[in-house]
């Protein structure tokens, strides 16, 4: 596994890069805003989600923050890891991830 912390602070607008595969994310400090696949929500640390394929976000943080996200890989080159899951268009993900994930969706609605 691939562990990464990130931190933001207080104030800041931030928009992610587009995720290929999906990953739970940890939001383990701190108060933020995102505009996800489902619309806007405020979390509060602690809190845990799962990040699906094909997801690109808009973040705003009311407080300092400390997340953390965490990739299956084999590979320990982070340069290599980044290229495994995160895109550089939303062509590059995966497909399969995209449909479960639409029809979760369609389920939900």
């Amino acid at each position: 596994c691939y562990i990464r912390e990130i931190f933001n602070p207080k104030g800041e607008l931030l928009v992610t890069k587009i995720h290929k595969v999906s990953h739970p994310f940890f939001l383990m400090k701190g108060d933020m805003t995102i505009l996800m696949e489902d619309g806007i929500k405020r979390i509060k640390a602690p809190h845990y989600g799962i990040t699906p394929a094909g997801t690109k976000r808009i973040i705003y943080c009311h407080e300092d923050c400390i997340f953390v996200t965490v990739h299956a890989t084999k590979l320990t080159d982070i340069a290599k890891i980044e290229e495994e899951v995160i895109a550089k268009d939303f062509d590059e993900f995966d497909k399969e991830e995209i449909e479960k994930f639409k029809k979760q969706v369609e389920v939900e609605l």
